[in-house]
């Protein structure tokens, strides 16, 4: 029985011994890479974060602002000299949004421009009947009004937003620019006056980019943190690269684009969950330009659920990496 005993103690120590042999050859290195590739990918985050921050408190106490580096001039009375307004279409896509269909689609309609220059689409993609209800009856209501309104809804998903935007566009005839919101997001009434003027004086401008503040920041621990995050992307990151003459895209929502912008860099695609992005990368390599305005901004209302929240940070991440696979020979091949 103690031999039996000895032997099988022998055996364990044995079996630590190479264990730990293990460890040392093979696991340590891997580890201690690891950890060195980590904390190389952790430098370069925190100097991109800190040319952001240098760049943005730069231009803030600078006597010039970035966007006067761009011709911009004031448009005349719309009620006195309508034909001096190029057409632009408006185009509200949303999906089951029914607390804010209505709110965004009262919003578009009190932007200030002469009716007969203005098309509004609702891009509805709906399967929830209260919301078909509520978007119908407001439509509804701003035709009577004599408002040039339109509700576009689709049976099918078919390329989600992406999708929509394709099939809208067959309808747009002659318009020179398209301004896009999201169903949470509300326009104040002189947005496209303080956007548009930029595209008309700069024809190499692809789209104008606003900023962004949020109307329920304040409403949870989880929206609080959301408004920190977004308002690094916004004032810092996008505004330090607008300055400095490097790519950012456009956001989605609450900006205007040049439509032969979008027809020369190959239109809306949904390749991707981030087609915002997609499309800017693809004008950009076509060698267009991007304007963000910080001073112009649009209310909107971040997700205030952690599932809402989920939803729209997995979409933010996932649609990137996507956008690499598909995207990176074209951007090696380009010459910016």
């Amino acid at each position: 029985m103690k031999k039996h005993m000895d032997t099988a103690k022998g055996h364990l120590v044995v079996a630590m011994v190479k264990g730990r042999e293990v460890r040392i050859n093979f696991f340590s290195p891997v580890l201690q890479l690891l950890v060195g590739v980590t904390a190389f990918l952790s430098s370069l985050v925190a100097a991109d974060r800190l040319f952001h921050f240098y760049v943005a408190l730069y231009w803030r106490f600078s006597k010039k602002r970035p966007e006067e580096a761009f011709e911009a001039n004031p448009l005349p009375d719309p009620a006195a000299c309508s034909q001096a307004f190029p057409k632009v279409v408006v185009q509200i896509p949303m999906f089951n949004e029914k607390e804010v269909c209505e709110q965004v689609i009262d919003a578009c309609c009190n932007l200030i421009w002469p009716s007969d220059r203005l098309y509004i689409q609702v891009l509805d993609d709906s399967t929830c009947p209260i919301t078909r209800s509520r978007v119908i009856k407001k439509v509804a209501e701003k035709v009577a009004l004599g408002i040039h309104i339109e509700d576009r809804w689709r049976s099918n998903r078919q390329g989600y937003k992406a999708g929509a935007m394709i099939e809208a566009e067959k309808a747009l005839g002659d318009y020179e620019f398209t301004a896009i919101f999201d169903a949470d997001f509300s326009p104040e009434p002189g947005f496209l006056l303080k956007t548009i003027p930029y595209l008309i004086d700069n024809p190499r401008a692809a789209f104008v980019q606003a900023r962004w503040v949020f109307a329920n920041a304040d409403e949870s621990v989880l929206t609080r943190v959301q408004e920190i995050s977004l308002n690094y992307h916004l004032k810092c990151e996008q505004y330090a690269r607008f300055a400095t003459g490097n790519f950012f895209n456009f956001n989605g929502t609450a900006g205007v684009w040049r439509l032969s912008a979008i027809k020369d860099a190959g239109g809306w695609n949904n390749r991707t969950t981030v087609e915002d992005m997609d499309l800017s990368l693809r004008a950009y390599v076509r060698g267009w330009k991007f304007i963000f305005l910080n001073d112009v901004t649009c209310v909107n209302e971040i997700p205030s659920t952690y599932a809402a929240f989920r939803h729209q940070q997995h979409r933010w991440s996932g649609g990137p990496m996507q956008l690499w696979r598909k995207a990176m020979d074209q951007v090696w091949e380009s010459e910016r």
